[in-house]
Order: C-alpha cells, then sequence, then structure tokens
C-alpha cells in the first residue's frame, strides 16, 4: 500500500536513477552513492513531492 509507505516510491526512483546497471567494489562504494542521491533528492524537494504524490505528504517534505 503506497499510500501508507510512500518511501517505497522514492527507492524506486532513486534506484532507476542512481544505481542502474552498477556495480560497487565496496559497501563504502554504495553508501557514497547513496549520500549522492540523498544530497540530490534534499535539494530537489519538489521531485521528492511528485513522487510520493500524497497530499498528506506534502507538508512534511
Amino acid at each position: 500500500c503506497p499510500e501508507i509507505n510512500p518511501s517505497e516510491n522514492m527507492w524506486d526512483k532513486m534506484r532507476e536513477k542512481f544505481f542502474t546497471n552498477l556495480m560497487f567494489d565496496s559497501m563504502d562504494a554504495v553508501e557514497d552513492k547513496l549520500e549522492e542521491a540523498m544530497i540530490y533528492y534534499n535539494k530537489n524537494k519538489e521531485i521528492v513531492k511528485s513522487i510520493t504524490g500524497f497530499k498528506w505528504i506534502s507538508p512534511y517534505v
């Protein structure tokens, strides 16, 4: 039920944009890529709102 857990939609989009067809040499490399993704979405909150798309979440983003 994505309305209850909108983070699932975020993870899907994050995987598509930042992790598609990548192999990592270490867990540190995965964490670095995840940090890059988190920074990107933190700077682009309108994208987060459009991905989650639920009116109830907008005040919290």
